[in-house]
């Protein structure tokens, strides 16, 4: 329960217990009934129930019951409502602070992801992307969802992501990538195309649902077409025609030994810069294997020449981009001995 509920529940529970107080104080006093008694209490409470002149039949324990019940009630109903109007107007500070700081934080990022859309491929990117930390901002216009990626503390944004406004408003002249992830494909295909006259050189990865959708995003701008059920398909058969191949890719089915139920792989993107030992080294210099537990998967030069599975002659230079796999730690060993730096975009 967040703060201006706990405030105002706690000034009905006030209320009520005064309330009720008030009728048990009142019967045992005037001996009215239950009912009597409560009616008594609401037009005290309300101060419509008396007139001008006292009446004369009241004892004197009455009438000092009466007045303490007017000044306690007039007290605790004021508490009740200052409780009332603290919560409202803190929550609406709070929410007008906290959309000041999220622009604040969104203004100053730069080569960042965008991701258009947090439904279930929107919320299960940005868990990735946090764990790697990259930086990103989420766009959504379901109030749900916004409060959703609020929950779990990504930076966001509520506004239509097709409407420039809401690009510019996340940075997508500054953004490295935009991720489009909306509900439908049309929407997908409009977006793709709004982004792509904003952001020239911004790189677009859009989502696509059915055939023939990845052309048209293309067309759009787009530079890579994700078809989720396209890949699912895929894995599925990989599981079925290769099952062991599929565990080590995707990590599916019963691992058969200890040592593949700890296992950890992950594949890393990391660039060689100016003054790193690897420089002049050989693959087989470095012993990436032996000493590092890391497999080369495939060595990209500066000048965009490609080594994939390259030999252990292939010499290391300053800017080249190596592809790596092999578990997170031993992966994140390599890349601090040899100063490597993620090629990914990093806050």
């Amino acid at each position: 329960m967040t703060p201006v509920l706990r405030r105002v529940r706690r000034g009905v529970i006030v209320v009520a217990v005064f309330v009720t107080l008030a009728v048990i104080g009142h019967r045992l006093v005037a001996g009215d009934s239950l009912l009597d008694s409560l009616y008594w209490t609401v037009i005290t409470l309300a101060t419509v129930g008396y007139s001008e002149r006292p009446d004369e039949t009241l004892t004197v324990a009455q009438k000092a019951f009466t007045i303490g019940t007017i000044l306690t009630g007039t007290l605790t109903v004021g508490y009740a409502v200052a409780l009332v109007v603290q919560a409202s107007v803190e929550g609406e500070l709070h929410k007008a602070l906290g959309a000041r700081r999220m622009t604040r934080e969104i203004s100053q990022l730069n080569k960042h992801v965008i991701i258009c859309g947090f439904g279930r491929m929107g919320q299960n990117l940005a868990e990735r992307l946090h764990r790697k930390e990259v930086p990103f901002v989420i766009t959504e216009r379901n109030e749900d969802r916004v409060a959703e990626a609020a929950d779990a503390g990504y930076l966001h944004f509520q506004g239509d992501a097709t409407d420039e406004e809401t690009l510019a408003a996340v940075g997508i002249e500054r953004a490295r990538t935009l991720v489009v992830a909306l509900h439908g494909d049309a929407d997908n295909v409009f977006l793709t195309l709004t982004a792509r006259n904003m952001n020239p050189e911004l790189q677009i990865l859009a989502r696509g649902e059915l055939r023939g959708t990845d052309k048209k995003l293309v067309q759009a701008g787009a530079n890579q077409v994700i078809m989720p059920a396209v890949i699912g398909a895929q894995q599925i058969a990989d599981i079925i025609v290769k099952p062991n191949a599929a565990r080590l890719l995707y990590g599916t089915g019963k691992p058969s030994t200890a040592a593949s139920q700890s296992m950890d792989a992950d594949m890393e993107e990391l660039q060689i810069p100016l003054g790193s030992p690897l420089i002049g080294q050989t693959i087989r210099d470095a012993a990436t294997r032996q000493t590092h537990a890391v497999l080369i998967v495939s060595v990209r030069r500066a000048d965009g020449e490609l080594f994939f599975n390259p030999n252990a002659d292939v010499e290391f230079a300053a800017g080249d981009t190596l592809v790596v796999i092999g578990e997170s730690t031993n992966v994140q060993e390599f890349r601090k001995t040899f100063g490597c730096a993620s090629s990914s975009p990093r806050g």
